[in-house]
């Protein structure tokens, strides 16, 4: 903005030069002069004169505008200012966190932290993993937990801080429940949430529900792999499990443990499936 005033400044000092050298070129010829009168006052000045004078006013116009421009245009510059420090001390913040340098990240934190927002969702995510670097697990539990109120990507940095920090405090169930939550917020595909509440549904013995998870968490062929050892997981818990422990050697034939299972059950459905197979190949 500043160099643009200074250009059209430049503009009118040389337009009003120039004005100012024609009409006294033409003074000298007699050009004539100019009188305003206004109630009892008069005065006369050349024609030159009265020209130059009419183009400093307008300079003096503009660069008035300009300058009051400038003056209400400070604080939205000094905001955008402390708003680029508030950036670059979160993402050396977020560096030092990387490089577990626990001084560092809590010093830029807290810069961070007074040129950012209150709710700045970066801010509170560097101010929750400086305080988990330097042990103060309630203080990062807390900050993930205000993360929660946020209602964009801040919400899924809390949940995944607080599945995190369930996990290192060997509360399963907690964590369980909050995976279930960023599952259900977050996308259907992809994203860290869905293949995290699988892992987490596997180590709870939640079959049932992993079994109906995998193939949306899973490339294929992974996906077919687990649910076979999860037919013959889930086929140890029912009455009649002949289909679970056939849909698992369907899969792949060689799978010994559904075979074995499969032979102890009913060792004669066993052998016509051995039989119907060899047939088949």
């Amino acid at each position: 903005m500043l160099r643009r005033v200074w250009g059209w400044t430049k503009i009118l000092v040389a337009f009003a030069l120039g004005l100012r050298l024609a009409f006294w070129a033409a003074d000298l010829a007699g050009a004539g002069a100019v009188t305003l009168t206004w109630a009892d006052w008069s005065v006369t000045a050349p024609l030159w004169a009265f020209v130059v004078g009419v183009g400093l006013f307008t300079l003096a116009l503009f660069a008035l505008y300009a300058l009051t421009f400038w003056l209400l245009s400070i604080p939205a510059a000094l905001r955008r200012q402390r708003e680029r420090a508030g950036h670059d001390a979160l993402a050396r913040g977020l560096a030092a966190v990387a490089a577990g340098d626990t001084k560092r990240a809590q010093r830029l934190s807290a810069r961070a932290a007074k040129r950012l927002p209150e709710s700045h969702p970066l801010a509170l995510l560097l101010s929750a993993q400086a305080a988990r670097l330097s042990g103060d697990a309630d203080a990062a539990r807390a900050t993930f937990t205000a993360l929660l109120e946020d209602k964009g990507p801040g919400r899924s940095f809390g949940l995944r801080g607080l599945v995190q920090d369930a996990l290192s405090q060997g509360r399963e169930a907690e964590a369980l429940a909050l995976a279930r939550q960023a599952a259900e917020a977050g996308p259907k595909k992809g994203g860290w949430a869905p293949r995290l509440l699988y892992d987490l549904l596997l180590r709870n013995a939640a079959w049932d529900e992993a079994y109906a998870m995998a193939g949306k968490v899973l490339p294929p062929r992974e996906a077919t792999e687990d649910r076979r050892a999860m037919d013959l997981l889930l086929a140890k818990g029912e009455a009649k499990p002949m289909a679970r422990l056939k849909r698992a050697l369907g899969v792949d034939p060689a799978f010994a443990p559904a075979a074995c299972a499969l032979a102890a059950q009913h060792p004669v459905s066993y052998t016509h499936l051995r039989a119907h197979e060899t047939e088949a190949d």
